[in-house]
């Protein structure tokens, strides 16, 4: 690899790293600092943690995914700019069944995640929700919002900006499609830390990486992002994966992504 290719590298993961840096930093002071108020306060550790901890978790999410997002958000923006001023030339674009082909998109997508989920879950019987949502079935009603915001809205937002508005398009400048994507599902999905996670970010990772090389418009890995995530998190929290864990519901759930997958291909 020469000079070129390794600074271009550089250039595409630099705001991931700057991101994961500060992500993990800020998350790790916050929760110490609550730690430390909580026992200088005497507080009743019980009564935290049955009424407080899963709200005071969302926040900290929220406050760190907000400190490693200020640093690149510009760079975001641009890059998107960047990437959103060429739309015109795109395939998207030209096709007189773009907005039917984004619901198809959207609904193979919904399977893709659910089937997923179900494949992967046979084995610990869970979905795999995004990080610290692993208990929303037993969350109380009253933070329901909350968490539909951070987990739903706002974490899919940075990841998006971070990942393919920022990662990905960096990448296009300096290597084919298929490398890129690779490249960006990749890392997105060791960023989530444990196998289950991985492999599930690193599928919809490149799903969402090609959504955004096809339309070139920002919005829709976002809103494929916040689909996932919120179908996800109130599948657990309503208790309805129990009903979907079974073959037939993953052959249902795959077989019509394939067919979505089969008409995306052949009208584009």
């Amino acid at each position: 690899m020469n000079r070129e290719k390794i600074e271009a590298l550089w250039y595409a993961v630099r705001p991931v790293i700057i991101y994961s840096i500060l992500f993990i930093s800020v998350q790790a002071v916050l929760y110490r600092l609550v730690e430390s108020v909580l026992i200088a306060l005497r507080a009743d550790m019980t009564a935290y943690y049955a009424n407080w901890s899963q709200p005071a978790e969302m926040l900290i999410l929220a406050l760190s995914v907000a400190a490693g997002l200020m640093p690149v958000f510009r760079e975001g923006q641009r890059e998107v700019a960047r990437v959103e001023a060429h739309r015109g030339s795109s395939a998207a674009a030209k096709n007189s069944q773009e907005k039917y082909l984004l619901i198809i998109l959207s609904l193979g997508t919904a399977c893709l995640c659910l089937a997923i989920n179900l494949l992967t879950g046979f084995v610990t019987r869970n979905f795999a929700v995004p990080t610290g949502v692993a208990t929303v079935s037993e969350m109380q009603p009253a933070f329901l919002p909350l968490s539909a915001a951070v987990y739903g809205i706002l974490t899919p937002f940075a990841e998006e900006l971070i990942y393919r508005g920022l990662m990905y398009a960096r990448l296009r400048e300096s290597m084919p499609v298929r490398e890129s994507i690779l490249l960006s599902a990749s890392l997105f999905g060791l960023s989530h830390g444990n196998l289950r996670q991985g492999i599930y970010a690193f599928v919809m990772g490149a799903l969402f990486a090609y959504s955004y090389e096809f339309t070139r418009e920002f919005s829709v890995p976002f809103i494929l992002h916040c689909m996932c995530n919120l179908l996800v998190l109130f599948l657990e929290y309503f208790h309805v994966y129990d009903n979907l864990a079974s073959p037939f519901w993953l052959v249902l759930f795959l077989l019509t992504a394939a067919l979505c997958a089969d008409y995306w291909r052949k009208n584009i």
